[in-house]
């Protein structure tokens, strides 16, 4: 029904343009039935306008008047204020030509205040015009009045002089009331010009500060771009190192017998893992400015999280003579869950923290427990619940709300200086919201504080694969190497890394040879057939993109398979690889069983 509203709209128009008025009148009247049956207003109000503009056009005066008052009274529902001006000038020009000045001027001060702004020079000049056309029009009648009056009393003069005294008067007071009005007019101008001087200025004013604004928002997007690759950049030459110290740190458990060193050597496996953990959390949140950060559910063993964590704490706080503990304190069938590790491992870590730097003796201690709730319909929720208890200092209740924002800190003595940003438990909190969960705090000042964490989450009935296993993987591979001789070729201009991949593949009885550059790579391609290459994607003249679109050119060297081994987390770098044909992809730091297992799912398919 809108579209044959529309319809018969434009066909009305093109009769107007056409000086068919009639018909013009008749297809407008089909369109403004069609408005009004679904309740369209907008379209019923232009259907006015234009009947209006077709009646005046006809000479038909009272039907013009009509559609006129009706499109300004539906104007004014609408708030259409070009529409209500449009109106109001001419339904006071109506009440001009039938004597009724008031009304008219009434109209006239109203559209004044219904103008475009942008166009109220214009506008106020054709006011302006138009009143004063009034008010001439006015004065004129009132002027032929006063002729006749005096004509009349100059007949009567000689029998009645005070009616000349009188006339006389009253031509003296209309003067007085025009001059008046000249004079109340003149001050409405200048009133009118002066709002127009002062709205041109702030129409300037905001033209420039949206240039200002065009400026700061390039600056702004260049500024994101900057930190996005220098977020890239970071964490490839972070990835890089990482990668060998993680793997020189498993070489060295493997065969290291002395448990304090075992112990330490733990730690540094733990806390690289967990700087791994935040770099892939920086990377991943800061494409996010909006504040909508990805939540990448997983099965957890939270005991394994809590060992984890203590086992890099426990130095901390025995530096500082405290004692710590983290407890799980639910059956082991209840520690598998389904949530985002990095957030609960990113609120443990901020909330544990918090309590190291401001608990100056006694203890801290951890407790975690998965709790089910089941309603009487006997549908379950289930919850992790993270409660973080130190004999601290305490936190006043009026502290209570703003120390969970950024950049806040409790106030300390000025003997007891803390470091920090603030922004620890900003972040804890954070994280705990976008899990669906929430951060309480209870303390008490001079005795100590407790956080409690409650976060919704999913049982998992499946337990995880333990990741340091890979004996059996090794001696899969062993097997196929006694069938037929493997050949591996590992590429990395970085001398550590290639040492510890080659060390890695070595104990299954492979052939390892090594390359520092794509150049040395096809040297050895020239004698040699490898089955599988470890190929580093970030080498200088060569790159491993361009070495492997080398390889799939050539039909001798076209079939083998390519492992890209990268510490990019760059977009691009990821598309580049999907779109590379590459086998498989290795990220940058790996462990020994990452590595074994991407080998033997490789060689499994292609020998």
């Amino acid at each position: 029904m809108v579209g044959m509203g529309i319809n018969y709209h434009d066909i009305a128009m093109t009769y107007i343009e056409l000086n068919q008025f009639e018909l013009a009148r008749d297809y407008l009247l089909k369109s403004l039935g069609m408005f009004k049956k679904i309740g369209d207003e907008r379209y019923e109000l232009d259907a006015y306008l234009n009947l209006a503009s077709c009646a005046a056009e006809t000479g038909d005066t009272k039907e013009k008047t009509f559609y006129y008052n009706m499109a300004l009274n539906l104007s004014k529902k609408l708030g259409v204020n070009s529409a209500i001006y449009k109106s109001s000038i001419e339904v006071a020009k109506i009440h001009q030509a039938d004597g009724e000045y008031q009304k008219a001027n009434e109209l006239l001060f109203e559209a004044l205040n219904y103008n475009d702004s942008l166009n109220i020079t214009k506008s106020s000049k054709e006011l302006s015009a138009l009143q004063f056309k009034f008010e001439a029009e006015k004065k004129l009648r009132q002027l032929e009045q006063a002729k006749n009056v005096i004509s009349k009393n100059n007949l009567a003069m000689k029998q009645q002089k005070w009616r000349f005294i009188f006339v006389s008067g009253f031509i003296g007071l209309l003067v007085i009331v025009i001059s008046i009005a000249y004079i109340i007019k003149r001050r409405y101008a200048k009133n009118v010009i002066g709002k127009n001087v002062e709205l041109m200025r702030i129409q300037k004013d905001l033209a420039q500060h949206t240039q200002e604004l065009e400026v700061a928002r390039k600056f702004a997007e260049q500024a994101s771009e900057a930190k996005a690759m220098f977020l890239a950049n970071m964490s490839h030459e972070i990835r890089t190192p990482l990668n060998t110290i993680l793997g020189s740190a498993e070489l060295l458990k493997s065969s290291c017998s002395d448990t304090g060193n075992l112990r330490h050597l733990e730690a540094i496996i733990i806390s690289g893992r967990g700087l791994l953990k935040t770099i892939n959390a920086i990377l991943e949140l800061s494409k996010y400015e909006s504040g909508k950060e990805p939540i990448a559910l997983a099965p957890i063993d939270i005991i394994d999280l809590c060992n984890e964590l203590e086992i890099q704490f426990t130095p901390l706080f025995q530096k500082k003579n405290i004692s710590f503990s983290i407890q799980f304190n639910s059956p082991k069938s209840l520690s598998l869950i389904i949530s985002d590790e990095v957030k609960i491992r990113q609120i443990l870590l901020n909330l544990i923290g918090n309590a190291l730097k401001f608990t100056v003796e006694g203890s801290v201690i951890v407790k975690s427990q998965v709790i089910i709730f089941t309603s009487q319909n006997g549908f379950k929720e289930e919850y992790l619940v993270i409660s973080v208890e130190d004999t601290g200092k305490g936190i006043s209740e009026d502290k209570h709300r703003s120390i969970f924002e950024s950049f806040v800190q409790v106030e300390q003595s000025s003997l007891e200086k803390t470091e920090g940003t603030g922004l620890g438990l900003a972040i804890a909190k954070r994280c705990a919201n976008l899990l669906n969960g929430d951060i309480s705090l209870n303390s008490i000042i001079g005795k100590g504080s407790t956080f409690t964490v409650k976060i919704p989450v999913t049982i998992s009935g499946q337990l995880p694969v333990d990741n340091d296993d890979v004996q059996i993987t090794l001696s899969k591979i062993q097997s196929l190497n006694e069938a037929k001789p493997i050949t591996v070729i590992v590429v990395d201009d970085v001398l550590d890394n290639r040492k510890l991949i080659a060390h890695f593949l070595v104990e299954t009885g492979m052939r390892v040879l090594e390359a520092e550059s794509a150049r040395e790579t096809l040297r050895i391609l020239d004698s040699v057939t490898p089955d599988l290459i470890l190929l580093d994607l970030r080498m200088p003249q060569i790159s491993g993109f361009e070495l492997n679109k080398m390889l799939k050119a050539n039909p001798n060297w076209a079939k083998i398979p390519v492992i890209a081994v990268s510490a990019s987390m760059a977009e691009e770098d990821k598309s580049m690889v999907t779109n590379a044909n590459f086998d498989m992809k290795l990220q940058k730091p790996f462990t020994h069983k990452e590595l074994i297992d991407s080998v033997y799912n490789i060689l499994i398919r292609t020998t």
